[in-house]
């Protein structure tokens, strides 16, 4: 096999690969989420929101969550300082009532 045949398998070989991940990628596009979905997507972005925009919040910090049923939001990480920590706990707090 010469060289520049070898590339052009390397390169069809490619193009079928990508063209077999954006035909899935497109398949979970088309999908709809139910409203409690939708609901729990919500939530998420905005505790994200604020938790980011802490005044607190550095490189230093990580801080995530995670949401258990419709009820449960759980706080996870670390806190380079105890205000931040105490301050995420509130804005997640205030999210969950």
């Amino acid at each position: 096999m010469t060289r520049p045949s070898a590339s052009r398998t390397g390169a069809v070989a490619f193009c079928l690969a990508l063209s077999v991940s954006l035909g899935r990628a497109q398949e979970e596009i088309t999908t709809v989420p139910s409203a409690e979905q939708q609901q729990v997507l919500r939530i998420a972005k905005e505790v994200r929101k604020q938790i980011v925009t802490l005044p607190q919040y550095g490189v230093f910090d990580n801080i995530h969550f995670g949401i258990k049923g419709s009820d449960m939001l759980v706080l996870m990480g670390q806190a380079s300082r105890p205000t931040l920590k105490s301050g995420a706990e509130n804005v997640v707090a205030s999210k969950t009532k």
